[in-house]
């Protein structure tokens, strides 16, 4: 599914926040959660999708995010701790490449 909406219901219905993943996918059992970006990727978009993932996918869930701009070290080194593969323009033009 694309742009998928979730919702984390509370108890008075209009306090409800939604948040939106970009790409939802399963293969097999294991869900996936992707997040695409056309800027550089932010520590706060690597926390919301470890947040979803986590709330919405369980221990078994895949986050990964991709973005048309290149990310810098310090960024790949947290989406690492954060267990977020990454995808980036390098990697993009490496794979059209071949």
């Amino acid at each position: 599914k694309c742009s998928v909406i979730l919702e984390w219901e509370s108890e008075d219905a209009q306090k409800n926040v939604y948040n939106e993943v970009d790409v939802m996918t399963v293969q097999g059992v294991t869900p996936y959660f992707i997040s695409c970006k056309a800027c550089k990727i932010n520590t706060y978009a690597l926390n919301e999708l470890e947040i979803l993932r986590n709330r919405f996918g369980g221990e078994g869930a895949v986050a990964m995010i991709v973005s048309t701009e290149t990310c810098n070290s310090a960024t790949r080194m947290r989406a690492a701790a954060l267990n977020i593969q990454v995808v980036d323009l390098n990697d993009i033009r490496q794979e059209l490449a071949t």
